[in-house]
C-alpha cells in the first residue's frame, strides 16, 4: 500500500512543472512610466528572465514565465501512449526603459499550445 501511496504522489508530482518568474498585474501596477528606474523593477519582480536592447537604445528587461500540465491520460498504462500528452502555457512581460533611466512602457502576452502522443498530437493547449 506505501508503495502505491508512493507512486500517486510521484505521478501527481510528475504532471506539473513551472520555470521563470509569473508577474501579476498588481505588481505591475507597483511600476510608473517615467518615474520608476531599473532597481525598481527588480525589487517589485525579482531579477528579469531576459535583458535587451530596442533599435532606439532603450534598455528591456523580459519575464517569462511557463508551466506544463501533463495531461492525466500519460499515466494510464498502454492507452497513454496514444492520447497522452501536455499542455503548456506562457506568460511574458516585458518593459522597455528609456536613455535616462526611466521606465518608458510595458506589454504583456500569454499563450498556450498542446503536444500529445498518437491520437492526442492536436492537443487544444488549455
Amino acid at each position: 500500500m506505501k508503495r502505491i501511496a508512493a507512486l500517486l504522489a510521484l505521478a501527481l508530482l510528475a504532471g506539473c512543472t513551472t520555470s521563470g518568474v509569473k508577474v501579476t498585474e498588481q505588481q505591475l501596477a507597483q511600476l510608473h512610466p517615467g518615474q520608476s528606474t531599473w532597481g525598481d523593477m527588480v525589487a517589485a519582480l525579482g531579477e528579469p528572465t531576459a535583458t535587451g536592447f530596442t533599435s532606439d537604445a532603450n534598455r528591456t528587461a523580459t519575464y517569462t514565465f511557463m508551466k506544463i500540465s501533463t495531461r492525466p491520460e500519460t499515466f494510464i498504462p498502454y492507452v497513454g501512449l496514444f492520447v497522452g500528452g501536455a499542455d503548456t502555457k506562457t506568460d511574458s512581460v516585458m518593459l522597455v526603459f528609456a536613455q535616462d533611466g526611466k521606465l518608458k512602457n510595458w506589454a504583456g502576452s500569454s499563450g498556450g499550445i498542446g503536444t500529445g502522443m498518437g491520437l492526442a498530437s492536436g492537443g487544444t493547449g488549455k
